[in-house]
């Protein structure tokens, strides 16, 4: 088989293991679709931006290490973006917003690797009941040797215990593991703990 991302061949020619990141890795979502599909024309602006394209570590945080439900964080971004009464259209969004979802090239790349002999993991910032649902849209998820996930683990990337307990778990050994992901922060803090590192920005 050949690789659909070349470069990857390189990348992991010294690694036993390699460990994606999952949002815009394996796979990208479309925001301008989910805030014309789920919001309404008279919230969309204000709930969007609130969704998007402000970087709240404040509230995804809390979501992404399985702290606050599904429910609570709409509430809070509703809040947040002035319109607390239209939370309900923040919920529909994340129920929904995995459907659109484009697999990605590297996705692709999981069995290649695993037909050389490599063992394959993610890890992944993600609310518990959003990661469920994306997990049986995604057959490439099946292929994999392991997931740790955010939300079920109640920490998160970047901390570095949650690189600790991926390692620990599936006993990778840190030089030979190769971690993928398109956030910096992650990418140094895999790199602390003396992993390979691929920053992945071909998909933003």
């Amino acid at each position: 088989m050949r690789y659909h991302v070349p470069e990857l061949a390189e990348r992991a020619r010294c690694a036993d293991n390699v460990v994606f990141d999952v949002g815009n890795v394996l796979f990208r979502f479309d925001t301008a679709h989910i805030r014309n599909a789920f919001l309404s024309e008279e919230h969309r602006k204000k709930l969007g931006d609130a969704m998007f394209v402000q970087d709240h570590e404040w509230y995804w945080g809390q979501f992404d290490k399985g702290l606050w439900s599904d429910e609570e964080v709409a509430r809070r971004i509703a809040e947040y973006a002035g319109v607390p009464h239209a939370w309900h259209e923040v919920l529909r969004a994340y129920e929904h917003y995995h459907e659109d979802r484009v697999v990605l090239p590297l996705a692709q790349d999981i069995a290649v690797l695993r037909e050389e002999g490599k063992k394959v993991y993610a890890l992944t910032n993600y609310g518990v009941t959003a990661f469920d649902r994306v997990y049986a849209k995604f057959d490439f998820f099946k292929l994999l040797d392991g997931i740790v996930v955010s939300g079920r683990e109640k920490m998160w990337k970047p901390e570095s215990e949650i690189f600790r307990l991926i390692e620990e778990r599936y006993a990778l050994v840190p030089a030979k593991t190769l971690f993928i992901d398109d956030s910096y922060a992650n990418i140094v803090a895999a790199a602390n703990r003396g992993w390979q590192t691929w920053h992945y920005t071909d998909a933003l």
